[in-house]
């Protein structure tokens, strides 16, 4: 999976004359003093890595001088944060006060309409209530008048980019609205695995040791079963099997402020089940504090078989002290789902729902499981 980290997203919304502050993007070679000197005046310090909550993560640094933001460059370069290694950095200068808001256009796959998103923007959105959504049709993008009048130019040139570059997700926050007009100070966009990555795309999900065992496990099994696996770093383990269930659920889980510790794909061939077993233990490996478990009514192995294939896969979660112990909820649809349902309760903290539970609420049953474990109030 691969997105557009800041600047090559800004670049090219800049050539739809949307404004970008002014920056300078900084690599380990660069001359640090010399870049970030071209802006005087007070600036931020940004990593360009592929991550949510870069501020949270000490990737955010305001700078007061060129000599600050020189500081702040050089502790960040060369540094490795969830995996990712910071290469460059983005100094921009400090936008003036305004309004900010949240904009993104994404596709709402349970209901099979591209949306504009809309809402309150800034640090912390994901545990916001959720943003107004503005279904359009891909020919004629509408529904901008229903924006303030200084965010249409950005949503407009914002669609233009989702289309362009048939991308899952393109987000913008915030944008901030002053005297001057709209100025978007952040934006990244997820692209879809299918289509061909653009000039600037960076790999998303952290490549590592899991990926590898599963290709060859892949490789070793009969009837040609294929598998991508990664980290992400989000907290909630995904297990999905069932034609485009995979994107249904990333979609439910940002709705409802969770992050994604993963993203799989196990498809085509005999041996989808044993490989989903596989997926499970690396999923396990990581320790999300929560795990949901997927199947659709369009999936083509055995139900109650899927549902064994977990229970030994996470068995090992019996052996942990309960407070180390992820909640899980699975949705187990299709032929037999209530002998499934009996097989999942063998596993600690798994609540078990059937094709009458829409995906989007098995995952708001995931989000307020998660809720009452934290104890915060607070999903994200």
């Amino acid at each position: 999976m691969h997105a557009l980290t800041e600047e090559a997203l800004k670049a090219r919304l800049s050539t739809r004359q949307v404004r970008v502050p002014e920056h300078a993007v900084i690599g380990a070679t660069d001359d640090v003093e010399a870049l970030a000197g071209r802006l005087p005046g007070p600036t931020m310090v940004k990593a360009l890595v592929p991550l949510t909550d870069r501020a949270r993560r000490g990737l955010v640094v305001r700078a007061a001088d060129p000599g600050e933001a020189a500081t702040a460059a050089r502790a960040m370069l060369g540094s490795t944060v969830a995996g990712h290694r910071v290469d460059r950095v983005l100094v921009e200068e400090l936008a003036p006060d305004g309004t900010e808001y949240y904009l993104a256009a994404g596709f709402d796959y349970a209901h099979g309409v591209p949306v504009l998103l809309f809402g309150p923007g800034g640090s912390g959105v994901e545990g916001r209530a959720a943003p107004r959504r503005i279904p359009f049709a891909m020919a004629d993008p509408g529904g901008l008048t229903a924006l303030p009048e200084p965010l249409r130019p950005v949503a407009r040139a914002l669609v233009e980019e989702f289309l362009d570059l048939r991308a899952k997700l393109v987000e913008l926050n915030p944008v901030r609205v002053g005297p001057a007009g709209a100025i978007v100070l952040d934006a990244k966009a997820a692209l879809d695995p299918d289509v061909p990555a653009p000039a600037g795309a960076v790999e998303v999900g952290v490549p590592d040791e899991a990926d590898r065992r599963l290709r060859e496990l892949a490789r070793s099994l009969p009837g040609g079963t294929e598998v991508r696996f990664g980290r992400l770093d989000g907290t909630v383990g995904l297990i999905s099997a069932g034609g485009g269930v995979l994107a249904i659920v990333h979609d439910a889980l940002r709705r409802h402020g969770l992050r994604p510790a993963n993203f799989s794909d196990v498809s085509g061939g005999s041996a989808t089940t044993e490989l989903l077993g596989a997926v499970a233990g690396e999923v396990l490996a990581l320790r999300p504090e929560g795990i949901l478990i997927v199947t659709g009514i369009t999936s083509s192995i055995s139900v109650t078989g899927f549902a064994e294939a977990m229970v030994a896969a996470l068995a090992p979660l019996r052996d942990r002290p309960d407070d180390e112990r992820p909640v899980i909820v699975a949705r187990m649809a299709g032929p037999d789902e209530a002998d499934a349902a009996r097989i999942m309760s063998a596993l600690p903290h798994c609540v078990a729902v059937g094709r009458d539970t829409a995906v989007d609420s098995a995952v708001a049953l995931l989000a307020d499981r998660i809720v009452a474990r934290r104890g915060d109030g607070n999903p994200a």
